[in-house]
């Protein structure tokens, strides 16, 4: 542990130091240890907290936090208590930026793995607000105290969506002060050690953890997050090389992840704008800027609407069919494929028979994704269970495609694997379970339809 303490005041945060390799050993041995590391690093904690120079503070914080994992919470419980209004005073107070971002790290370990022996009533409402104080210093502080606020809200709220949700949480009251301060750090126009996109994360779990009591927070929220949307859409001309083009992706993703969020959380609310979302979309989705990433992200919002729209989101589907069939065509991309099958499913369990018109198209599509040797193998499980529900949607409309269907998910269970390669073989597994997943979707399908194909399906199942 002496060994922490040889930081050097100039260090360059991507350098390996004796300081780092040590905390990285400890952290280890408390994993394998456990318990009886305990003793020794706290007497070596409260040797050097309060030392005079800063090297040995943050050598006694980096040392606690590095043994969180581990020993039981029944043995840290105590001490953790016993740290945290020290942790809080020092995040605020103490004179070294280093031993600063070191007590933010170490506050957002807790958060993440100890949080169940902290008593909210004593210590939530100082850290919240130690954790507010440090969002707008360096980087590092800032995407620690991001992680901590998300541990938080993320473990001390309750499930359920929409009027399912709980009517009140312990993070209630912070909602407004934590979020006022997320909201202009996650609009910088750069993005220095991902504390941008961390804002963006932590606004996302308050966002799908809010109790009912802070919904019209949320929709503020959102609102603000669609005309941040349109703004970065407004300027997408303007935008000069490689490094704008991908800041203005990163950019559009995290609102998208948000938006997601706030419509999966409470749909009522926030689908009164889905005309605005969805042309939205469009634009980013066809814009010469976009990336394979916001893409998918894109389509993970358009996934969510559909889910909450269900029926409704019908008179969506001509306008943003050519979206759909172009993604299922990019065999080479393959993370747009995967997004376009995901949607796939999405879209036709919501409209169920208003998919009919478009399921030749599709599963035209699909087929030659099956047997594509240039697309991953790994998007090849989920569109065969698109197939599944595509005919558990269109019923009796599926039986023009029945024999050739069939004839694909016959030749897919017949993928053999080497023994002795585990990928292939759990490959292969993966496979199966999806084609009978998908003769039960096209099954059930043509029970509530046309029971007459219902032989065919039999016979190639038996093969």
């Amino acid at each position: 542990m002496e060994l922490l303490t040889t930081q050097e005041e100039d260090e360059d945060e991507e350098d390996w130091t004796k300081a780092m390799a040590a905390a990285s050993c400890l952290e280890l041995l408390a994993q394998n240890v456990g318990d009886p590391i305990v003793p020794t690093v706290v007497q070596f904690v409260e040797g050097n907290i309060r030392g005079a120079n800063w090297q040995q503070r943050e050598a006694a914080v980096m040392a606690f936090g590095s043994v969180l994992e581990g020993p039981d919470a029944t043995v840290l419980g105590p001490l953790v208590n016993q740290a945290l209004g020290t942790l809080i005073s020092m995040l605020g107070t103490d004179s070294s930026v280093a031993v600063q971002d070191t007590v933010a790290w170490t506050l957002s370990k807790i958060t993440e793995v100890v949080l169940e022996v902290i008593d909210p009533n004593v210590h939530l409402n100082s850290m919240v607000a130690a954790l507010l104080e440090g969002l707008p210093r360096s980087p590092r502080i800032c995407n620690s105290c991001c992680s901590a606020l998300g541990n938080l809200v993320t473990q001390l709220s309750g499930g359920g969506l929409g009027s399912e949700a709980p009517t009140t949480s312990m993070m209630s009251s912070s909602y407004p002060a934590v979020l006022t301060a997320l909201m202009p750090l996650s609009d910088k126009p750069t993005n220095d050690n991902n504390s941008r996109s961390a804002a963006y994360q932590t606004i996302s779990a308050f966002v799908a953890s809010a109790p009912q009591d802070m919904f019209q927070v949320v929709h503020e929220v959102a609102m603000e997050m669609i005309n941040r949307q349109e703004r970065y859409i407004a300027a997408q001309n303007q935008l000069v090389g490689a490094d704008d083009r991908q800041n203005w992706n990163n950019v559009q993703s995290s609102i998208c992840t948000v938006i997601q969020a706030a419509i999966n959380r409470n749909p009522q609310m926030t689908l009164q704008n889905s005309d605005r979302i969805m042309n939205n979309l469009a634009q980013i989705i066809q814009s010469p800027a976009r990336g394979a990433g916001v893409v998918e992200d894109s389509f993970a919002v358009v996934g969510e609407i559909a889910s909450n729209l269900e029926g409704g989101f019908a008179k969506y589907l001509e306008p943003f069919s050519g979206f759909l069939f172009a993604a299922l065509e990019a065999l080479e991309d393959s993370h747009v494929t995967q997004a376009g099958v995901y949607l796939v499913s999405d879209i036709s369990r919501s409209v169920n028979e208003a998919f009919a018109p478009y399921a030749e198209r599709i599963l035209q599509r699909i087929v030659n994704i099956l047997r594509s040797p240039v697309v991953s193998r790994e998007v090849k499980p989920s569109a065969i269970t698109a197939i599944g529900e595509i005919g558990m949607a269109i019923g009796s409309g599926f039986v023009p495609y029945l024999s050739l269907i069939m004839e694909i998910l016959s030749q897919a269970g017949a993928t053999t694997a080497d023994s002795n390669d585990m990928a292939m073989v759990e490959f292969v597994w993966t496979m199966r379970e999806s084609i009978v997943d998908a003769f039960i979707g096209i099954m059930n399908g043509l029970k509530i339809g046309d029971r007459t194909s219902l032989p065919l399906i039999k016979s190639r199942a038996d093969r």
